[in-house]
């Protein structure tokens, strides 16, 4: 299962957000179950985690993060923090891309992976 915050269903469910930045989770590339925590009116979404990379957090950029739109490694960072409060600030984490699966793709249960906190 690879968790996301309600406020990201919309734009995962629509293919807008494909990527994700983790510090301190397990994730492996292959087919997944997206849950959107803290809310019964988002479905779970079948999709597969593509690629991760790991990078030490000062060796972020603007296009490791996939900040197309304009936003700052900064501005980044500090949302991270907020939700990592643990998280030192040599720090590696990873960049995990993913796609949500068209909905007549394999059953839920095929998906194997986990994210553990």
């Amino acid at each position: 299962m690879f968790r996301f915050n309600r406020r990201y269903f919309d734009a995962v469910a629509g293919g807008l957000k494909t990527s994700s930045v983790r510090w301190d989770e397990r994730v492996a590339v292959g087919p997944a179950i997206f849950y959107f925590e803290d809310d019964a009116a988002c479905p779970p979404l079948r999709g597969e985690i593509l690629e991760i990379q790991r990078y030490r957090i000062n060796d972020l950029t603007p296009e490791r993060l996939r900040l197309w739109d304009g936003g700052t490694v900064e501005g980044y960072l500090e949302g991270l923090r907020r939700h990592y409060p643990a998280m030192p600030a040599d720090a590696f984490v990873d960049v995990v891309d993913f796609h949500v699966a068209p909905s007549d793709s394999a059953h839920p249960d095929e998906a194997q992976n986990t994210t553990a906190r």
